[in-house]
Order: structure tokens, then C-alpha cells, then sequence
């Protein structure tokens, strides 16, 4: 039983709209990575303000929690 008419492939017509949507997605993904880095320094911006209230409630100085943080290398042993 015919199955119909064979059409041909026209392969410049498939590569043309291939490349398209992969433009599309890569700039889909551009914007997805700048809104991303966006919410990752509003992120630590928060997160700085925070720290900076709590050394504030504490009386201490960044220099003192630094200090606290990074102990010298003899006591590390």
C-alpha cells in the first residue's frame, strides 16, 4: 500500500532554525545568569548587613572577629 509522496529534506532549512533556537536559548540562559548573579550579591549584601548588626549588638570590631576567626598558627596544632 503507498504510504504517499516522499518529501524531500531541505537540510539548510532545518540547520538554519536549529541555529535559531539555540540563539533563543542561549540568550534565555544569558539572562538567566545575569538575574542569578543579581540575586546572589543582593544575597550577600543581606547577609553582610546582618553580620554587621550582630558585630554591632556584640561591641565587637571586625578586626576582633577576624582575630577570632584566624587563629594563629601555633594554636592550630
Amino acid at each position: 500500500m503507498p504510504r504517499g509522496i516522499k518529501r524531500e529534506r531541505n537540510i539548510s532549512d532545518e540547520l538554519t532554525a536549529v541555529n535559531a533556537q539555540i540563539a533563543k536559548h542561549e540568550a534565555t540562559i544569558k539572562s538567566l545568569k545575569l538575574q542569578l548573579s543579581s540575586l546572589q550579591e543582593e544575597q550577600e549584601q543581606s547577609e553582610l548587613r546582618n553580620l554587621n548588626k550582630l558585630l554591632k549588638e556584640s561591641g565587637l570590631t571586625t578586626q576582633d572577629l577576624a582575630n577570632i576567626i584566624v587563629k594563629p598558627k601555633e594554636d592550630i596544632a
